[in-house]
């Protein structure tokens, strides 16, 4: 009986990571009729694209993941406005645009992105950002406890790991409370 529960746990859960690069499906590097590079999965015998943080081909296929830090944290060199990944809705982050010509794999870049691809926009806009940097007044309890005016998270002011400086670390936001 325990025998039969954990291959029925085993078929439910995902495959690991290391899993899934046992498993992955090899591509090959090929060139199209106007000379760009594209790797074409052996298997499915259709291109292999970037998926988020996903190689796999667009059957599916997984070939690979990519290691790369999706978001750059909050910090004063960036005014506390932190950068985040964002992919193109049309080639989500490959940027290139995959198509058949006369049964041939072609590729060429992204019209929508231009064949940037993935970019780095500010999380805040300059006006969030200039409203995040005006301190708001914290209400502080007998304990220590307070929640924060922008987005509603209770902590203790003592806790050193809600604060970047003089700013919450989850939203950004300026604060300021009498220490006692």
């Amino acid at each position: 009986m325990r025998q039969i529960l954990r291959s029925l746990l085993k078929k439910m859960t995902a495959p690991s990571y290391e899993d899934e690069l046992k498993n992955a499906s090899p591509t090959i590097v090929v060139k199209d009729r106007y000379g760009n590079t594209l790797e074409i999965c052996k298997k499915c015998n259709v291109p292999a694209r970037i998926q988020g943080a996903i190689f796999k081909c667009m059957n599916g296929c997984i070939s690979g993941h990519l290691d790369y830090m999706p978001n750059k944290h909050p910090s004063k060199s960036n005014n506390y406005n932190p950068l985040k990944l964002v992919h193109c809705q049309s080639c989500y982050g490959d940027d290139k645009d995959y198509f058949k010509e006369d049964g041939e794999w072609c590729v060429k870049p992204c019209d929508a992105c231009q064949g940037k691809g993935s970019f780095y926009v500010k999380k805040h806009s300059e006006t969030e950002e200039a409203a995040l940097s005006q301190p708001l007044p914290l209400d502080v309890d007998d304990e220590g406890w307070t929640r924060c005016p922008k987005c509603n998270f209770r902590f203790m002011v003592t806790d050193p790991n809600v604060w970047l400086e003089d700013r919450h670390r989850r939203c950004s936001q300026k604060l300021s409370y009498n220490h006692q």
